[in-house]
C-alpha cells in the first residue's frame, strides 16, 4: 500500500515514489507466456492468487454435481391444509432451514414441501415461522435414513395442541 499527505508530494514524482516503495519486478522481467498457475502464486511476480475456475460451464458442472449428489427426496406435507398450512412454518432440516428449490417447484406436490437430499442419517424438526413469538411451538425432532433413490414422507399435524411430526409409511 503507497499513500503520502496532500502537498507532500508533486504529480510528477508519484511514479518515483512507487518504483521506490514497490517490492514487484519491473514490467520488463514479466514473462507473459507462462500462464498463471491454478491455485499457486504466479511464476511472473504477481500477488495475487489465481484459480482455473473454467469456462462459462461452471453452474452447470456444479448442478451436475449437485444431482448426483441429492438422489433422495423428502415430503413434508400436513394432514390438513387448513389446519396446518405450511406457509406458517420453518422446516429445519440438519439444522438448516429449508424450503422447495425453486427448480423443484414443478415436481413438488401441492400443499407440500418437496425436499431433494444426499442419501444417509438426517434429523428433521419444524417450528413456528416467527422465531420472536414468545409462544413459538416446535414439533418433534424426527431423525430418518434414506437410501438412494428413495423417497420419505413426513406428515404434520397438531395433536393435543402440539404439533406433531411423523414419518409416514
Amino acid at each position: 500500500m503507497i499513500y503520502w499527505l496532500p502537498n507532500d508530494i508533486g504529480i510528477a514524482d508519484v511514479p518515483n515514489k512507487i518504483r521506490a516503495t514497490t517490492t514487484l519486478p519491473s514490467q520488463a522481467n514479466i514473462d507473459t507466456d507462462i500462464p498463471p498457475h491454478p491455485g499457486r502464486y504466479c511464476e511472473s511476480g504477481c500477488i495475487r492468487q489465481r484459480f482455473n475456475l473454467g469456462h462459462d460451464n461452471l453452474r452447470e458442472r456444479l448442478e451436475a454435481k449437485r444431482r448426483q449428489r441429492e438422489t433422495a427426496s423428502l415430503i413434508v406435507r400436513p394432514v390438513s391444509h387448513k389446519d396446518t398450512p405450511l406457509e406458517e412454518f420453518k422446516i429445519y432440516l440438519d439444522g438448516y432451514i429449508r424450503t422447495t428449490a425453486p427448480r423443484n417447484h414443478d415436481t413438488a406436490p401441492e400443499h407440500c414441501v418437496y425436499l431433494k437430499l444426499e442419501p444417509g442419517d438426517h434429523r428433521i424438526v419444524v417450528r413456528d415461522y416467527d422465531h420472536l413469538s414468545p409462544n413459538r411451538q416446535e414439533s418433534n425432532t424426527v431423525r430418518f435414513n434414506i437410501n438412494p433413490h428413495q423417497q420419505v414422507v413426513l406428515s404434520i399435524s397438531y395433536a393435543d395442541d402440539q404439533l406433531q411430526l411423523q414419518l409416514d409409511g
